[in-house]
């Protein structure tokens, strides 16, 4: 069974009084996360159900952009211009912010945005205005007038009505993520300005903007639509802004048919002031709220009727509709035993832990007498159980967990997948039943997560799948439930996918629910649907693609309109033998420019589950419909040139977009798709055609090497995950002054380097790496924090790590070769020499960037390396490419001939745009460095790296006896950033290619341009 609710909602801003302050609290107590967190029991039982809509602030709120330049320096706005369309359930909110670069230098900024759940993007642009930091803003800034909303808030309007007061503004167009990228980095090296807009992990987008022009304002622009939320009979949108008082105009269009009336609030300091009539019974309205003192409004059409959106564009025509379920309710008893997974990263933030925290003492306090016993996991990149037991649901039970709770720090990144493979098949459990076969292992599993995966398996199928596997050997979950409470940041596909693939229901609190009714929520037996009808329409979609639904759950359809439609939609349902149906009215129509970006990003959310079998259809929908994610990004470059150069040209997406049908597609795929989609080796052979694809690299693997890979089995491309084993830290244990900077948002660089340097000393180097997993925790698509990450747990031997994190950042910039060194080096740490060989090919199969130096050379050396290690090497698992090993190792050492090499330094780094250089004093007092690159006694620097990541390389084969000093000067960082560290990777071989090789690996800090600095002595 599976019950589902719809995924393209958007966040809940209203919530029951109740549960608004409690939020509240743990708020102003940013890191007492779960004190308090269990209430007196009887108190709960007695308390009123009586619900009312208050304002819920929050320390994540939406719509409030900064412009991050560096690590602790930020550009907030200096003014906000907001225009809001709203026809029917669906608003398109389009935000003008203004910011001014007061720095004497050109800066690249990192345009960091959290939108609404379910929410990404139509638009995005940016440039520069025609006002100075000079003139110092002492008249208010100018905004734009208004004009109607059809014309002023379409793509294709946008940017002329901004003309006269920008210097040459630019708009993003919608690109393959992987081109996109590329064309970004590549460009910015060159100097000129473009700007890239990519998912950055749930409910965030990351835009690389450059140039903020020296003391310039500049206008960044990004637009985005989202369904309103619904409490009883009326339609709400919820728009918060920045606190700060700056200038702040909402210009507001609303169709207002068959509405009764329109009201409004404002927002001052978080207090909902006294509500406003604007209008009744008027088709049209306009309204504009100016000021600085307010920090969001509330929007409320009164009564709302049940209408239907219609549109069309060059794809076709589409409908839209929305429907709270209304069937018969019938409830059903809990399984007598429960399992927790709570989540404790960095992002679970004290707001999301309470209520969390909160839902689980209501499930067992409301479900007491049918929840005997349970047992707790919690996790962030580590997986903890509370008790390697199931407990007697008791109060003095929840008491002691209450204790326990109280103890826990939020920090690290999030492994969901690695935590609920722990917790659907625990080991305590799972090894004491196998002792008695006939023992019931089976119990219901819940999850308390926002789903958004920073750390470990990120594909959706890969992890059900895996999931799946375990609950199947071992017998164990019942149902597995999830719940999304309207905080900042939660993956809905993900949570509403993993409930449909295992089986369970997924649950909203919504503004009309609250915490007591999802306690028994999932006691509620579903709806099963069978048949979808509309006649006049095809291609009908559910979002969220639900196999079932419960009664009282909201859900959009959407679909292409043929011909004059039907007056009803009719559902058919099943629940055991019942067949029952429901008919949809579609009476009232608006007529509305947002109807097809509904039907667009629900094809493509249920496109992209499957991106690995429909990427070219998957991309093809994101580009029309302007869906940027994990398919595509916006991409703006400077000129027309330079969409030629990197052969980026308007494609037929319109004639893919309006042809291919969604429903068709997912009706003939094979019964075991879910296994392909979760096939590693499928995987990777899909990420070598689609480097094959990126003409601008010239991609190309030896015949040799994919006859290779299709003989070698699945298994070796499994990087097996490891159990994690880390201390419980609790708070008592750590400084005060890292559990009061460790917040969301605003985490600092150097304190969580410091602390993970204690841990690694004091614990071991997994409580170690989870401190600095926060870092990406908090920016999740940074590669350059990836690279830094991943540089420490290879340092402290953490390989498994280190290679799903440069595996991470090769997905992201595959493009940039050293990722495939990387990764091979750490698979044969791993002891998969298959694998290691295919990455180290890899690195071989394009003539990269010259920017990335000498490149090629110095992965060559690593390869053969390679090669003679694992002739050698013992190991229980199979070396399938042996033979092919041999043959390329003497073919390799004629093209290096460095066999016996006395001394061999090579450094590589993380920063990209990064100029260091390696210095070598030799036993004479001779240097050898990129101005003099050879030596007297013949030893030898490769190309000068002034752009890229490095690497260089030192060499010198007959190195006379005595003391060579490693130095490193940095002699320019990325000048478009500020304050990001560089850490440089020094790798020292002596002897290379014998039997007397010895080999030593650092990780050095740099901290001062300029400047030398001493890293190592070595005598020979």
């Amino acid at each position: 069974m599976t019950i589902l609710i719809a995924s393209c909602t958007s966040n809940n801003f209203g919530m029951p009084t109740e549960m608004s302050v409690a939020a509240d609290a743990v708020a102003n107590n940013a890191r007492s996360a779960a004190e308090e967190t269990l209430a007196d029991e009887q108190d709960q039982k007695n308390k009123s159900s009586k619900k009312t809509l208050s304002w819920k602030p929050s320390s994540q709120a939406e719509n409030n952009a900064v412009i991050k330049l560096g690590r602790d320096e930020e550009l907030k706005p200096e003014a906000l211009d907001i225009s809001v369309q709203i026809d029917g359930f669906r608003a398109r909110v389009v935000i003008d912010g203004f910011y001014t670069n007061p720095h004497n230098r050109n800066l690249e900024g990192s345009f960091k945005f959290r939108l609404p759940n379910g929410v990404v993007p139509y638009f995005f642009a940016f440039g520069e205005t025609a006002t100075s930091i000079e003139s110092n803003l002492k008249t208010p800034l100018i905004f734009d007038t208004p004009n109607q909303p059809l014309s002023r808030l379409s793509p294709q309007s946008l940017m002329g009505q901004r003309a006269s007061r920008w210097l040459e503004p630019k708009e993003a167009i919608m690109v393959s993520r992987e081109k996109a990228a590329f064309a970004y980095n590549d460009t910015v090296a060159r100097q000129v300005d473009p700007a890239l807009l990519e998912w950055a992990g749930a409910g965030v987008f990351s835009a690389k903007v450059f140039p903020l022009q020296a003391r310039k304002t500049h206008r960044v622009v990004l637009g985005y639509d989202l369904n309103l939320n619904r409490f009883d009979k009326d339609l709400i949108l919820d728009l918060p802004v920045t606190n700060d008082s700056i200038q702040k105009r909402i210009n507001l269009f609303i169709n207002q048919k068959a509405a009764k009336e329109i009201v409004l609030n404002r927002i001052i300091k978080d207090e909902l002031q006294a509500p406003v009539i604007i209008s009744k019974n008027n088709e049209l309205v306009q309204q504009t709220i100016e000021g600085t003192d307010f920090n969001g409004i509330r929007v409320t059409v009164k009564q709302h009727a049940n209408v239907a959106l219609m549109g069309q564009d060059e794809a076709g025509s589409f409908f839209a509709k929305q429907w709270k379920v209304d069937l018969p309710a019938t409830d059903s008893a809990s399984h007598p035993r429960a399992v927790f997974a709570l989540d404790t990263s960095l992002s679970a933030s004290p707001e999301k832990f309470h209520l969390w925290v909160k839902l689980i003492e209501k499930i067992l306090l409301e479900n007491e007498s049918e929840i005997t016993e349970f047992s707790l996991l919690t996790f962030n990149i580590h997986s903890h159980w509370w008790k390697k037991a199931f407990v007697k649901n008791t109060t003095a039970q929840r008491q002691e967990l209450k204790t326990y709770l109280n103890q826990l720090i939020l920090e690290g990144a999030t492994d969901l997948a690695s935590a609920l493979n722990s917790a659907a098949a625990p080991k305590w459990w799972t090894e004491e039943s196998s002792d008695n076969q006939n023992s019931n292992k089976q119990f219901d599993l819940f999850l308390l997560s926002d789903g958004a995966i920073t750390w470990g398996e990120k594909e959706s199928f890969f992890i059900s799948e895996s999931i799946k596997k375990n609950i199947n050997k071992f017998q164990t979950v019942n149902q597995l439930y999830t719940y999304r409470l309207g905080q900042s940041g939660e993956d809905i596909k993900l949570l509403t996918h993993l409930t449909r693939e295992i089986g369970g229901g997924s649950y909203q609190l919504t503004n009309d629910t609250d915490l007591d009714q999802l306690a028994t929520a999932h006691k509620m037996v579903p709806w099963k649907i069978e048949s979808v009808e509309l006649k006049g329409a095809n291609d009908i979609l559910i979002s969220g693609r639900p196999n079932s639904v419960y009664p009282g759950q909201l859900i959009t359809l959407t679909g292409r309109v043929l011909s004059e439609l039907d007056n009803k939609i009719v559902l058919t349902f099943s629940k055991g033998e019942i067949i029952k149906s429901a008919q949809v009215p579609i009476t009232i129509k608006i007529d509305s420019s947002l109807t097809s970006r509904v039907f667009g990003q629900i094809a493509v959310n249920q496109l992209e589950s499957i991106a690995a079998l429909e990427q070219k259809v998957a991309s093809a929908f994101a580009n029309h419909f302007r869906v940027p994610g994990k398919s595509s990004s916006l991409l703006m470059l400077e000129s027309k040139e330079d969409y030629e150069r990197y052969q980026i040209k308007p494609s037929e997406d319109a004639f893919v977009a309006g042809h291919k049908q969604i429903s068709k597609i997912f009706a003939e795929l094979s019964e075991g798709f879910a296994e392909t989609l979760s096939d590693p080796k499928k995987r990777l052979i899909a990420q070598i055609e689609k480097l094959e694809k990126m003409t601008v690299i010239n991609f190309s693997l030896p015949d040799s090497v994919s006859i290779l890979i299709d003989d070698m089995p699945m298994n070796i491309f499994n990087i097996s995950a490891n159990e994690k084993i880390s201390e419980k830290i609790d708070k008592q244990w750590v400084p005060e002054k890292y559990l009061q900077n460790l917040q969301p948002e605003a985490i600092k660089y150097d304190e969580l380097q410091t602390e993970a340097l204690r841990r690694y000393k004091k614990y071991s180097a997994q409580d170690a790496i989870k401190v600095l997993s926060s870092l990406i925790e908090q920016m999740p698509s940074d590669v350059a924090i990836i690279r830094d990450v991943a540089f420490a747990a290879e340092s402290w031997g953490l390989y498994q790590q280190a290679f799903n994190l440069h595996l991470t950042a090769a997905n992201l910039r595959p493009y940039e070769p050293q990722s495939y060194t990387y990764l091979a080096k750490l698979a044969h740490q791993l002891n998969n020499n298959d694998l290691a060989l295919i990455y180290f090919e890899m690195g071989l199969a394009s003539k990269w960037s010259n920017r990335f130096g000498d490149y090629e050379l110095i992965h060559k050396l690593d390869y053969a390396n390679f090669l003679r290690l694992s002739s050698t090497q013992e190991t229980n698992q199979k070396f399938y490419a042996q033979d092919y090993a041999k043959l390329k190792l003497n073919s390799l050492s004629r093209e290096i001939n460095l066999t016996g090499s006395d001394l061999i330094v090579a450094i590589s780094w993380n920063t990209d745009r990064t100029d260091i250089d390696l210095h070598i004093i030799e036993p004479s007092g001779e240097e050898c460095y990129y101005k003099h690159n050879k030596t007297e006694s013949n030893g030898f620097m490769t190309k000068d790296v002034t752009e890229g990541f490095g690497p260089e390389m030192y060499v010198n084969k007959s190195a006379p006896k005595g003391q060579y000093d490693l130095l490193v000067k940095y002699f320019s960082s990325d000048q478009n950033k500020l304050g990001l560290k560089t850490k440089v990777l020094i790798r020292t071989i002596r002897n290379w290619g014998t039997n007397e090789e010895i080999e030593d690996l650092q990780t050095v800090t740099l901290e001062n341009q300029q400047q030398k600095q001493l890293i190592a002595m070595i005598k020979i």
